[in-house]
C-alpha cells in the first residue's frame, strides 16, 4: 500500500516542482528584460532630446546629428544595440558601446516631433516587446 501511494505521489511532485521552476524561470527572465529595455528607453531618450537633427539611416540605423557637429548612430547589429559617434572632421564612426542585449527586433520611425522606437527582446525564458514615442525638444529649447 506504501509503494503504490509512493508511485502515486513521485510524478505528481516532480511535476508541480517542474512547472512551478519554469514559471519562476520565465518570470525572472521577463524582469530581466524589462529592466534592461528601461535603462536603453531611459538612455535613448535623453539623446534624441538633445539631438538638432534626427533621421534614418539606409540600414535602419538611427542618426542623431548634435549640436557640437558630431553624429551619434544606434543600430541593430548581431542580436545588440551598438551606439558610435562620428565627431566633426572624421570619417568613420567610433566609440561603440553596447546599449542592449538579446535583440531580435529594432525600429526607429523618425516623425517631425520625434521618434517612434520599437525593441523586441528574447532571451532563453522570456520575451519582450517595447513601444515607446520620444518627443524632441522644441525648436527653441534645442541646444
Amino acid at each position: 500500500m506504501t509503494t503504490a501511494l509512493w508511485m502515486l505521489m513521485i510524478p505528481i511532485v516532480f511535476t508541480v516542482a517542474f512547472t512551478l521552476e519554469s514559471s519562476l524561470k520565465k518570470q525572472i527572465g521577463r524582469v530581466q528584460l524589462q529592466m534592461e529595455a528601461n535603462a536603453f528607453v531611459s538612455d535613448i531618450r535623453d539623446e534624441i532630446r538633445g539631438a538638432v537633427r534626427v533621421r534614418s539611416g539606409t540600414d535602419g540605423a538611427l542618426w542623431l546629428d548634435r549640436a557640437d557637429g558630431s553624429i551619434v548612430r544606434y543600430q541593430l547589429k548581431k542580436r545588440r544595440v551598438i551606439r558610435d559617434v562620428r565627431h566633426p572632421g572624421e570619417r568613420s564612426f567610433s566609440g561603440t558601446t553596447v546599449l542592449l542585449h538579446e535583440v531580435y527586433f529594432l525600429s526607429f520611425v523618425p516623425a517631425e516631433d520625434g521618434v517612434k522606437v520599437e525593441v523586441g527582446l528574447q532571451n532563453w525564458y522570456a520575451d519582450l516587446e517595447v513601444f515607446t514615442f520620444v518627443r524632441l525638444r522644441a525648436p527653441a529649447d534645442r541646444p
